[in-house]
């Protein structure tokens, strides 16, 4: 019981950052931007139940409108149980949406879990792909050259999304969920540096 009080000692919240997801409810007026909140919990869920698996420490948990930035005493982790526990997110996305898919029932919330999953797995630097695609380039080229490499593919695909965001919005007269995506994703990968 102690380990537990002093998990959830570790766990903090920004609110601050879940006014977009609050803007995203008030402009589209559907319970429906629950799902993706729901899968981010499932994919969250995943990382920290492969670090227990692997035995990595967790330090802290900090929930955001970006999903949850966690802490783990991995320093003497290897580079393939990190690549594990930053893959293990998408494979509980995509683990449940499929059940959820063949059970049929609650197709929105498999779609949004199925969307996670292969979202997250883009070599974009804030992403988990983009970190297990940092850990394969630190093999072959030294930091300051897979920063470059990295910002470069994040910034192409961050591109093409936000065009294809843009074209969305104007022809579904209003959807901008990919915009806001688009935008969070920009401005974590600024303040990445």
């Amino acid at each position: 019981m102690k380990r537990e009080e002093d998990f959830i000692k570790r766990i903090s919240i920004d609110i601050l950052s879940f006014l977009p997801i609050a803007v995203l409810l008030a402009v589209s007026g559907s319970e429906n931007i629950l799902l993706p909140i729901m899968a981010a919990a499932v994919h969250e869920g995943g990382h920290l139940m492969a670090a227990a698996i692997l035995g990595i420490d967790v330090c802290s948990v900090r929930l955001s409108f970006g999903g949850a930035v966690i802490k783990a005493d991995g320093l003497e982790a290897s580079e393939w149980k990190k690549a594990a526990v930053l893959l293990s997110g998408s494979l509980a996305n995509i683990t449940v949406g499929i059940l959820v898919m063949l059970l049929s029932f609650a197709s929105g919330f498999a779609f949004a879990n199925l969307i996670l999953g292969v979202f997250n797995l883009l070599p974009v630097k804030s992403l988990d792909g983009g970190s297990v695609a940092e850990l394969l380039l630190d093999k072959f080229f030294m930091p300051d050259r897979v920063y470059r490499i990295t910002a470069a593919i994040s910034f192409g695909i961050l591109f093409v999304m936000w065009v294809a965001a843009v074209f969305i919005m104007i022809f579904s007269r209003g959807n901008i969920t990919l915009y806001c995506v688009c935008l969070g994703l920009f401005a974590a990968n600024y303040r990445q540096g």
